[in-house]
């Protein structure tokens, strides 16, 4: 089955099975028909295959940002089109130089979230730090690093059982389960020391400050999405109240206007996390759940998205 086809008995069932809205979640926009080799093939769809999901969905649904939403639906008629929430995570340059036009052309705007720590420098998010290395950076090195930086034996092993041959995205679901801030602190040190080894085509780009306002200004929505994009569920409450109020700090600053929308990094939360969400003034959160629920009353701090992989 292609992405398209399969996004389309997505959309279908939960047009016609669930909610009254449905919400997608996009990452990477590519260009070219390789993935970028910074992130999990899985996650990049290409600027074709965006157009024609595009021209498909914008007939089926009336496409509305997350911000609009509640209201949209209090306003509807009973024989109004199904509402449709596009959302696009992990601050790709993309999302301005790819998806924006794209999007203006049908008339319809998005959802953006922001990790404000990679704006306008040179930080790379970890999960794509972990995936870059263990792609380009040389054995022997990666590991010697790695263990300098990992001290507990079975983060050690766990290194030389994805290393060959290579598998980041195992590595990488491996470390989702260690403490946030050990994960952070050890993927900086060891970007420090390898990231000579990863050539500059291989980086991520993502969206500086200005884009952002650009995007902003345009009509798109712009969200909080955590200044580091750490597992939040594995951060203490400091933590976790950081990470969310400095970025939305920082964001708001950009755009000159109160956030009211986050995603959870990962799609990860927990009665903590919803409460810091709550507290910084977020009125909606998305997780990466794709369950369909029927039957259940909506959780504004909790919705479900489909992801588009």
């Amino acid at each position: 089955m292609t992405r398209d086809s399969l996004i389309h008995n997505l959309i279908v069932r939960a047009s016609s099975f669930c909610r009254p809205f449905t919400i997608l979640c996009y990452h990477e926009v590519s260009q070219g028909s390789d993935p970028p080799s910074y992130c999990e093939p899985e996650q990049v769809v290409s600027v074709q295959s965006l157009r024609r999901q595009l021209q498909l969905l914008t007939k089926l649904f009336e496409v509305v940002t997350l911000r609009d939403l509640q209201k949209t639906l209090h306003q509807r008629g009973p024989r109004a089109r199904p509402l449709l929430v596009l959302t696009f995570d992990d601050s790709y340059e993309s999302v301005f130089t790819h998806t924006a036009p794209l999007l203006e052309q049908q008339g319809v705007r998005a959802t953006i979230f922001v990790s404000t720590s990679v704006v306008d420098c040179k930080r790379v998010l970890w999960p794509e730090v972990i995936y870059m290395l263990v792609r380009y950076a040389p054995l022997v090195q990666l590991i010697e690093a790695w263990q300098d930086n990992f001290k507990e034996p079975r983060v050690q092993r766990a290194i030389r059982l994805v290393t060959n041959p290579r598998r980041p995205v195992q590595l990488l679901e491996f470390l989702k389960r260690l403490p946030a801030s050990q994960v952070l602190e050890a993927t900086q040190n060891l970007w420090k020391e390898l990231s000579r080894f990863i050539p500059e085509d291989a980086r991520p780009r993502y969206l500086n400050a200005h884009q952002i306002n650009a995007l902003h200004q345009a009509g798109f929505e712009i969200g909080g999405h955590s200044l580091n994009h750490p597992i939040l569920t594995q951060a203490s409450e400091e933590t976790v109240q950081r990470e969310i109020g400095d970025d939305k700090k920082q964001l708001e600053e950009i755009v000159g206007q109160p956030l009211v929308s986050f995603a959870y990094p990962n799609g990860n939360y927990n009665g903590v996390v919803q409460r810091v969400v709550a507290q910084q003034g977020y009125r909606w959160a998305v997780t990466l759940d794709g369950r369909l629920r029927s039957n259940e009353p909506i959780d504004w701090l909790a919705l479900e998205r489909i992801e588009q992989r």
